[in-house]
């Protein structure tokens, strides 16, 4: 039996995304939204590579929000990090 394995996008998506991550602000909005997109479509099967790229551009855009005098706000930042050098590492 061929297993097959499927991909959550199209080459446009792909070429979109790889240009949108050489831009700041809106475009990186719109890269997690595509990024949410593909997992949505692979459910439990996304790529952690995947998953991992997701969460940095949120950990991005949470860090442009972060308030630095408040040990929640940057607390939270790092509990964050911690969790994608996890993913990463295992």
């Amino acid at each position: 039996m061929s297993s097959s394995t499927l991909v959550p996008f199209t080459s446009r998506e792909w070429q979109i995304v790889q240009n949108l991550y050489n831009k700041n602000g809106n475009d990186l909005v719109l890269a997690t939204e595509i990024l949410s997109m593909w997992r949505i479509r692979q459910g439990s099967n996304t790529p952690v590579i995947f998953q991992i790229t997701d969460h940095l551009l949120h950990i991005d855009r949470l860090y442009q929000s972060t308030n630095f005098k408040d040990d929640f706000s940057v607390k939270t930042l790092l509990n964050n990090y911690s969790t994608v050098l996890v993913r990463l590492v295992f």
